[in-house]
């Protein structure tokens, strides 16, 4: 009698020590699971409200700056969405001028990057910005336009004229945020020089950063323009920049008439 009671004793203490570990292992991998599940970001709106946007990007601003671009080639539209000519420029060749009349300009809708190239992007302003220290606030996108001036060789022929975006950390000092480019030093450290909104050197600087005996040093990197008709260049090309451009931009198929 007292072994079959001591056999139900302890064949109910292996079924609770069972029942406790099956139980903690369903905790720790419920646990493991919250931890590893990802919530999306807040700033995601629905799909109807982006094609909202879209649209609404296609009536206020498509039409101001095709008009504006195909001014500029000399044709302007009629009410039947074709081109007449306005006038013609000594340089403007009647051969592009036809080509003009047959397709109008093409107004960027969006600029695509692969998306490796956007993870290889942030890997290296990561670590860029752990070599000098510094913490990324933010991911500013910069709304832009190609310039007709060939700042980009060999590739500016595709892209003249044309909306695009270009992408640069920022870091936060004094509770706003600055872009910045690098600067290396001769003994290999890397120093981040903030940029105010309009990408020139801004008056607040990271302690420890340049002093004003380094710009003298610093304007050695800058290109040399002659051209009285050339923009100047802003300082946040020097050196070591961190602006990502040269995405793919493109507009939306004309409808078939």
């Amino acid at each position: 009698m007292k072994n079959a009671k001591n056999t139900f004793f302890g064949m109910a203490f292996m079924t609770a020590v069972l029942l406790f570990t099956f139980i903690s292992c369903n905790k720790t991998k419920s646990e493991e699971e919250d931890k590893t599940k990802i919530s999306p970001p807040s700033q995601i709106v629905t799909v109807e409200k982006a094609k909202l946007m879209y649209d609404t990007y296609g009536k206020r601003r498509v039409p101001l700056i095709q008009r504006y671009e195909d001014g500029i080639d000399g044709f302007e539209r009629d009410e039947d969405s074709k081109f007449k000519q306005e006038s013609t420029d000594e340089n403007t060749s009647i051969q592009q001028l036809e080509q003009n009349r047959k397709k109008p300009f093409d107004v960027t809708r969006y600029v695509s990057y692969e998306y490796d190239t956007i993870k290889k992007y942030i890997a290296y302003i990561e670590k860029e910005a752990e070599r000098a220290g510094v913490k990324i606030s933010t991911l500013r996108f910069y709304l832009s336009n190609y310039p007709e001036k060939d700042i980009f060789p060999k590739d500016t022929a595709a892209r003249s004229r044309q909306n695009s975006v270009f992408i640069t950390p920022t870091i936060k000092k004094d509770k706003r945020d600055y872009p910045y480019y690098g600067e290396e030093g001769n003994d290999g450290s890397l120093k981040m020089i903030l940029l105010n909104d309009s990408l020139t050197k801004s008056k607040t600087q990271l302690v420890n950063n340049l002093n004003n005996g380094d710009e003298k040093s610093l304007a050695s990197f800058l290109p040399t323009i002659t051209s009285s008709e050339a923009p100047p260049v802003p300082i946040f090309f020097a050196n070591k920049s961190y602006a990502l451009n040269k995405g793919t931009g493109a507009p939306p198929p004309y409808p078939q008439n």
